[in-house]
């Protein structure tokens, strides 16, 4: 489906990554909400990721957004893509790790 190193793959990708830990579970619907349409939540993780292709800029506005939304972090980072972002991009399922993570007690 895809061939080279996974920096080249994570390239192709194209996109970095805003990453947030929401400080209240309660939050994370309305904090996917502030970040847009593309943001995904991680409900056993308490966070909520959105490709963004600004880079920096974009971390401040995704700040700026959950602020304005009165919305408490923990934790907010812009990160590359990981390899199971390619994965998930080119098939659209996670990985066999990332299934059996979920499934484990």
């Amino acid at each position: 489906m895809a061939s080279g190193t996974g920096d080249e793959l994570k390239s192709r990708l194209g996109r970095d990554v805003v990453d947030v830990k929401v400080h209240d579970h309660e939050n994370l619907e309305r904090a996917a909400a502030a970040l847009g349409p593309e943001a995904k939540v991680d409900l056993e993780g308490c966070r909520v990721s959105v490709p963004v292709a600004g880079g920096p800029d974009e971390l401040v506005a995704a700040i700026q957004a959950l602020g304005a939304a009165d919305i408490a972090l923990d934790d907010v980072a812009l990160r590359r893509p990981t390899l199971d972002d390619v994965f998930l991009a080119l098939t659209g399922k996670k990985t066999v790790e990332k299934q059996a993570e979920e499934v484990a007690p």
